[in-house]
């Protein structure tokens, strides 16, 4: 994997990863195997600061997959255009389009996060389009709450209906909720836990260590509901520059 970043205004970052399909991703963030995937992502803020708008901001990310024998199996396009109207509201709206599988899936949304000055913030997006074959319709609302400075909790639900061609729908909800502790400057602990559908809850938990300001360090615990793998347990030492 070869990563280049440029952080500041705007933020630009070009990353490549290539990965043989014999590689094993069991021992860390690896989903897929047998791909060559280039990615694009860049922010760009324009500080306008006339009326109630403060910023606009700017979104892009880009991303293509094929496998070694040349075929695409993956895309993902993301364009947002969020307008921040002061310390407590911001809103815009964004199109994606992403394709694997058998299935070219798009939506068009609209979103609003609100900042209370107490520690809260709550998020609401509303997405209309085509999901797997069907018309969907998603509406996605979050909040986090900070009830003392070194904890946070997050809530996030999701309601998904779906119409089919054939006239059969189908309607399914998740939900994930998070908790996170920080210890000191340099010590984090989040755990997070993800129901929904016919599955069982999903536990992820990971610890983050900060040193010699460029380390990190992160050791992860994972409970999934897949067919190969139900725990997974791993260390990451990252380096920043």
């Amino acid at each position: 994997m070869t990563e280049i970043n440029r952080r500041g205004n705007p933020i630009i970052s070009f990353a490549y990863r290539d990965i043989k399909e014999g590689f094993n991703p069991i021992n860390g963030f690896v989903r897929l195997t047998d791909i060559r995937q280039p990615s694009f992502w860049g922010v760009y803020r324009w500080p306008i600061e006339q009326g109630i708008i403060q910023t606009i901001k700017f979104e892009s990310v880009q991303s293509l997959t094929w496998n070694h024998s040349g075929e695409r199996i993956r895309g993902d396009h993301f364009q947002l255009v969020e307008f921040d109207l002061g310390e407590k509201w911001q809103t815009g709206a964004f199109y994606r389009n992403w394709s694997y599988d058998v299935y070219n899936n798009w939506v068009m949304a609209a979103q609003a996060v609100y900042n209370r000055q107490s520690p809260a913030r709550v998020f609401v997006v509303g997405q209309y389009g085509e999901f797997e074959g069907a018309k969907a319709t998603f509406l996605t609302t979050a909040t986090n709450i900070i009830p003392f400075q070194f904890l946070s909790i997050g809530l996030k639900g999701e309601n998904l209906w779906q119409t089919f061609p054939n006239g059969k729908t189908n309607q399914e909800f998740s939900l994930r909720t998070s908790l996170n502790i920080e210890i000191g400057e340099e010590k984090w602990i989040t755990f997070r836990v993800r129901t929904g559908g016919d599955h069982k809850p999903n536990l992820n938990a990971v610890f983050k260590y900060s040193f010699l300001e460029d380390f990190v360090f992160y050791l992860v615990y994972g409970d999934q509901d897949t067919k190969e793998t139900v725990n997974q347990a791993f260390a990451k030492l990252t380096f920043i520059w």
